[in-house]
């Protein structure tokens, strides 16, 4: 169990290095193995040195690498260990760096010339973290527009290879093919999104449950002792094949560490019982990069395996039935980490998710001959098509429940929960066990309630160039404009799961300052797939009381000389709080604001314009005198926003300001 133990304490001290507090789970581990070998104490002192020594190892193996630095670079030497369609990241003496390009292979080397910054990206509120993405790959910094020569060019080249094998495929038949075969996502698909809640992208994206089928078929049929190393030969060789036309998907390296290991415990005669083999692998996986454990494939993949050890075992006399309660566990052991990452749950995936299984491994099967010979996609693309209908169809088939995102503690209390369901069942203490149940279904309801809150709070949503406000007052929700992107619906991918990830479920208002799209592009996507019981233009308010709530639009001087000149500037009194968002309201306003209203008490101001110099002057700043100011603009947006001259007249004033650009989804409560 010592293994276990250190990987335990590897694992907390990875945690540990991120979030300090959770160290305190390390005091836990200590206090549980000095109880468990107070008896055996030529066990204890090994045991306590070795998880002392890998939790100190956890907290500073996250740190040990070379993360590059800014700086200008001339004829830098490095090699591509990672390449996408569009860019690539590089392995240097000098440290790792991301670049933009297309047309690199792994194991190309290239003399780099350009200059080095923080590897930061535009985002929105719920978009694809690529810095934090980068990061877990030992990358914090980005060589913009380099100038590449070519020291070896790798023959391997995967990215032809892929587009040779798919030439003969267009659309929806192409985007299941390159995911069956090479790992690609299925994102660009329409019925995506609903595949990804049902549990079943997965199952078209080629993965470990293929490779096990057929290592399954090979063992059934060759079976005895004197096969076993040369099917675990056959498994490695999938596995290696695989590993490299995935461009390094994790379930297969997984499976690497896996049989190599079983390999070598095979050649040495050791045996290990199913724990500390699960334990070793994680551990050598984790050691090669920490950051591993912040994967969504590590994390189904080890809950799994790990809970599947601690549930008793029963014996079914058909084998349909025994897979069907394994995918009944895994459902359950993974449901909060899919509640996790898509905030809701759809009750139909334990179902399809399991019967879809054999669709996926015929499709794989149907797709292998494209690897040796293109052609065979003339013929192929007939049935991809039925597949990828078949597939439509089924996403229509949902039964959404709204759980919201749980937090850190309610995952750490659910597992520590299903850890003393399994091990009372293991132990038969039954009293225990029908307690242990009854708690757990109350805890687990408590995902479904509605949220309720006794504090109201003002959510300034990251939107990128744009601007979007939530009130959440007395429990209902008010939103002021709605951002707006040209190649991104908002509403779909930033706003509505914002609303899912905190258990909103309608929208009382939806207030707009004016017609720019930045302001309220997305409205009409947001309003046909969302409740919106009011929706409210700048021009049809002028003052309108909720309760305790009051909103005044303090710009009654619309000329219509402009969209900005005519923006709504909306005063928001609460009884402890005041909040004035400017919308786009150009100085010309501020001053007639000025002039016409003399008692305004402003806690946190909405600076206008995304902080833009024909906004925010001197005057106007000092008179409003907020005790907070908050700038809604994108990272490196087109307009150089915000205006040096806007920040500079915050910081004379000395009024703390935030940036969405900078610090994100920014929320106060009131």
């Amino acid at each position: 169990m010592i293994i276990f133990y250190s990987f335990l304490s590897y694992i907390i001290g990875i945690f540990s290095s991120q979030k300090i507090w959770l160290s305190s789970f390390f005091l836990l581990l200590i206090l549980f193995i000095i109880f468990k070998y107070k008896k055996e104490k030529d066990k204890l002192k090994p045991t306590l040195f070795l998880i002392c020594l890998f939790f100190t190892f956890g907290i500073i193996r996250p740190f040990l690498y070379l993360s590059g630095k800014e700086f200008n670079y001339d004829n830098l030497i490095g090699v591509v260990y990672k390449a996408e369609n569009n860019y690539a990241l590089i392995a240097t003496l000098k440290g790792n760096y991301y670049i933009k390009e297309s047309n690199l292979e792994v194991g190309d080397i290239l003399s780099l010339s350009g200059k080095s910054e923080l590897a930061l990206f535009s985002h929105y509120e719920n978009s694809f973290n690529f810095t934090s993405y980068l990061h877990h790959r030992f990358v914090d910094y980005k060589i913009e527009k380099p100038s590449i020569n070519f020291l070896f060019k790798n023959p391997l080249r995967i990215n032809s290879y892929k587009s040779y094998c798919l030439n003969f495929l267009k659309s929806e038949e192409k985007i299941l093919a390159s995911s069956i075969l090479f790992g690609d996502s299925l994102s660009e698909l329409s019925s995506y999104d609903s595949l990804s809640k049902l549990g079943i992208n997965r199952i078209f994206s080629t993965s470990g449950i293929h490779l096990t089928f057929f290592i399954q078929i090979i063992k059934e049929k060759y079976q005895g002792k004197k096969y076993y190393i040369t099917i675990q030969k056959l498994e490695l060789l999938f596995c290696l094949i695989f590993y490299f036309l995935t461009g390094f998907k994790f379930c297969f390296l997984r499976l690497i560490v896996e049989i190599l290991l079983s390999i070598y415990l095979n050649y040495k005669s050791i045996f290990i019982n199913r724990l500390l083999f699960i334990s070793s692998t994680a551990l050598i996986i984790l050691s090669l990069n920490p950051y591993y454990i912040f994967e969504p494939g590590f994390i189904y993949s080890y809950l799994i395996l790990f809970f599947l050890l601690l549930i008793p075992k029963k014996k079914y006399s058909l084998k349909f039935i025994q897979t069907i309660t394994k995918s009944i566990y895994s459902f359950i052991i993974v449901l909060p980490i899919n509640a996790f990452y898509y905030y809701e749950i759809n009750a139909l995936s334990l179902i399809f998710s399991t019967i879809i299984i054999p669709l996926g491994i015929a499709e794989l099967l149907l797709c292998l001959p494209l690897l040796v010979f293109p052609y065979y996609g003339l013929i192929l693309k007939y049935p991809l098509k039925i597949i990828y209908k078949i597939l439509t169809f089924i996403a229509n088939f949902k039964l959404i429940i709204n759980c919201g995102k749980p937090s850190i503690i309610f995952l750490i209390i659910f597992y520590s929960l299903l850890i003393i369901i399994c091990l009372t069942s293991f132990l038969k203490a039954k009293k225990i066990f029908k307690v242990s149940i009854i708690f757990s279904l109350l805890f687990c309801s408590t995902l479904f309630i509605p949220k309720f809150s006794f504090n109201d709070q003002i959510t300034f949503i990251d939107v990128g160039q744009g601007d979007s406000t939530l009130l959440t007052f007395d429990n209902k929700h008010y939103l002021f404009d709605t951002g707006g992107n040209l190649h991104i619906d908002l509403a779909k991918s930033c706003l509505i799961p914002y609303f899912k990830k905190n258990k909103i479920r309608e929208l009382e208002a939806v207030f707009i300052t004016h017609r720019d799209f930045d302001h309220y592009g997305a409205l009409e996507s947001l309003k046909t797939k969302f409740p919106i019981k009011n929706i409210y233009d700048n021009y049809q308010i002028e003052n309108f009381n909720y309760g305790n709530l009051n909103i005044t639009n303090l710009n009654k001087f619309q000329e219509g000389k402009d969209t900005n000149y005519d923006s709504g500037v909306y005063y928001i009194e609460t009884p402890k709080k005041n909040i004035l968002i400017m919308g786009d309201a150009p100085i010309e306003i501020e001053t007639k604001i000025m002039k016409t209203y003399s008692d305004l008490n402003v806690d946190i101001l909405k600076i206008g314009h995304h902080g833009s110099n024909t906004s925010s002057n001197f005057e106007f700043l000092k008179y409003i005198n907020p005790k907070i100011a908050i700038i809604s603009c994108g990272y490196k947006n087109y307009y150089g926003h915000p205006s040096e001259s806007v920040i500079g007249n915050l910081n004379i004033l000395k009024i703390p300001y935030k940036r969405t650009d900078q610090d994100f989804t920014i929320a106060y409560i009131l």
